[in-house]
């Protein structure tokens, strides 16, 4: 499922094999990718600038159901430091119209050599 979120930043969430991939349009190229913890991966381009996030299996990292992510308002706060790579994701959705979310924090040692910066990955 492809969905659209904001002028730059697009959604894929396949429901058949759990795969979420979040990243800004247009064209990169790839410089690196940075498994941020088992079935969660951070990819830099060649300027290490981060432009896409993806989850494997990600109704269980997430711990919700497969439905609450076929089309939740996103925001990935990056942080990276000398020291660290942090990462904040929000998902958010409606049951039975009222609003809920799940989130995941993830770092990592930066021994990546990524520049100091704070970007976001947000379609909300």
């Amino acid at each position: 499922m492809k969905i659209k979120m904001h002028d730059n930043i697009e959604y894929n969430y396949d429901y058949k094999y759990d795969l979420i991939d979040i990243h800004k349009k247009g064209k990169f190229n790839h410089g690196k990718t940075i498994e941020l913890d088992n079935g969660v991966y951070l990819d830099f381009d060649e300027n290490n600038v981060p432009f896409a996030l993806e989850f494997i299996s990600a109704s269980k990292i997430l711990d919700t159901e497969k439905r609450n992510l076929t089309s939740p308002g996103i925001n990935v706060a990056i942080l990276v430091t000398d020291d660290m790579i942090h990462v904040e994701a929000i998902f958010e959705y409606k049951i039975h119209e009222k609003p809920a979310d799940v989130s995941i924090k993830k770092d990592i040692i930066n021994d990546y050599n990524i520049p100091k910066m704070e970007t976001a990955l947000s379609t909300t």
